[in-house]
């Protein structure tokens, strides 16, 4: 029995197009959205403002964990964003970090965002600011 060996190459879903590197020059500068990114998660962590407006800004499993850390419902004092910075270290990569201000509470912020699908998107998230505690039935 002898083996067909196909010249074709393998395709996993038909009909796709084959995966391309882009250059260094397709992604944008991230500060902008780096900068809006940065107030957002800010508002949400201060209150005022719903975890599902970074639906599209944010991987789920981070909207999720930052919805675990909302203060419950109540007035709230807008967040300050106090210095916040950027690094590039790939040209599809960037690294942000934050200093917030919280109410009376100074919280940290690092994220990481990635070029993906035409858009930066952050891909990591951390934050001192910790976990809301839930009210225990009595």
């Amino acid at each position: 029995m002898t083996a067909h060996v196909s010249s074709e190459p393998l395709r996993i879903v038909p009909g796709r197009p084959p995966l391309r590197l882009l250059d260094d020059h397709a992604a944008p500068p991230p500060e902008p959205a780096v900068r809006a990114l940065i107030a957002l998660v800010a508002a949400v962590l201060a209150g005022t403002c719903p975890p599902t407006r970074l639906a599209r800004a944010v991987l789920p499993e981070i909207r999720a964990g930052l919805a675990a850390r909302v203060p419950q419902p109540g007035r709230a004092a807008p967040p300050q964003v106090l210095t916040s910075w950027v690094q590039r270290p790939s040209p599809h990569a960037a690294e942000a970090g934050a200093v917030l201000r919280l109410g009376t509470d100074v919280r940290a912020l690092a994220l990481r965002l990635e070029f993906l699908r035409g858009r930066w998107r952050c891909v990591q998230l951390e934050t001192t600011v910790p976990a809301r505690r839930l009210a225990r039935a009595a």
